[in-house]
């Protein structure tokens, strides 16, 4: 089964999405008059490793079914 979405790709869509989510969200709760941006940036740093961990969720999920199922994995063709 083929992705309709190179990988590159689909991250790339992931990451806008998330982030487009995440600018939603402040915007609904905090509002544009008490968004401070240094303050959003200077916090952004220090939640990095969340963010990396949101990005590598789906390559996290691939490894895990090969490991699972490694015939279904691979692309090999057995005769029998």
């Amino acid at each position: 089964m083929d992705m309709p979405l190179s990988y590159p790709l689909f991250i790339a869509s992931y990451v806008l999405s998330m982030l487009a989510g995440l600018f939603a969200g402040a915007l609904i709760f905090i509002g544009w008059k008490n968004l401070w941006w240094r303050k959003a940036l200077a916090s952004a740093r220090f939640n990095l490793v969340y963010v990396l961990l949101l990005i590598v969720l789906p390559l996290t999920t691939l490894v895990e079914n090969a490991i699972r199922n490694p015939v279904e994995a691979t692309d090999e063709v057995v005769y029998t």
